[in-house]
């Protein structure tokens, strides 16, 4: 049987003529000044009440859940590490991620990794595109995307020029600062467990496992106390 060829077929594309196609215009418009945006859409939270009366009076002054993760990665903490990152850059010759690492800027980025932990993007650059299934409204009106790729160009946390024999020196800083503070909000209760997690991780390193069959397989295994509470 002989098929006959539809009479209403599409007109061929003359060559080139795909190329030449307008695109569409998203209507924004870009500007190379720094709209002063860093920190100024945080939205308001509701204190969270601890678990006995009396701890209750000791953070009087924790008004919001930011104040309750200052408690933790204190302002004088965050100024170590603005200081030991314009370091960085200064022997790297990175002048503009100097001139623009601040302590407002370097919340705001650190908020963006935090938030990033479950709002999943194949690329990072994605939370500021318009697309309605890719952009963060919170993090796009928050810090400039040229902003967090500068501050995460020149992060460190201490001098590479005194490295030693410790196999966590870059990172030790943030131990540090973790346990002391853990530490001293403490609250002692009758029962607690002392448990593992393994913190993600796929690059080289000495110190890094390979578990199988669980669900982070690559990383680095920590030690750890929960409590019910």
């Amino acid at each position: 049987m002989q098929v006959e060829e539809d009479s209403e077929s599409d007109e061929e594309e003359e060559p080139g003529q795909a190329g030449n196609r307008s695109r569409t215009s998203t209507g924004n418009q870009w500007s190379s000044k720094d709209p002063g945006l860093a920190g100024s859409k945080v939205p308001e939270f509701q204190r969270p009440v601890l678990g006995a009366a009396g701890d209750n009076d000791s953070f009087d002054e924790v008004l919001s859940a930011y104040d309750y993760y200052k408690l933790f990665q204190s302002d004088d903490f965050v100024e170590q590490i603005v200081y030991q990152s314009k370091l960085y850059g200064v022997q790297k010759d990175f002048p503009r991620a100097v001139e623009i690492f601040s302590l407002d800027k370097y919340r705001c980025t650190e908020a963006m990794l935090l938030q990033s932990g479950y709002h999943h993007v194949p690329q990072r650059c994605m939370m500021w595109e318009t697309r309605a299934d890719c952009w963060n409204k919170l993090v796009a009106e928050s810090i400039r995307r040229d902003d967090v790729d500068a501050i995460l160009k020149i992060l460190h946390f201490r001098d590479n020029t005194l490295l030693d024999d410790d196999g966590y020196f870059k990172v030790r800083p943030i131990f540090n600062n973790i346990n002391k503070a853990s530490s001293k909000y403490f609250r002692v209760q009758e029962s607690f467990s002392i448990d593992e997690i393994m913190v993600p991780y796929f690059g080289p390193h000495y110190t890094k496992q390979f578990i199988v069959g669980k669900p982070v397989r690559f990383g680095y295994k920590v030690s750890t106390i929960f409590q019910q509470q």
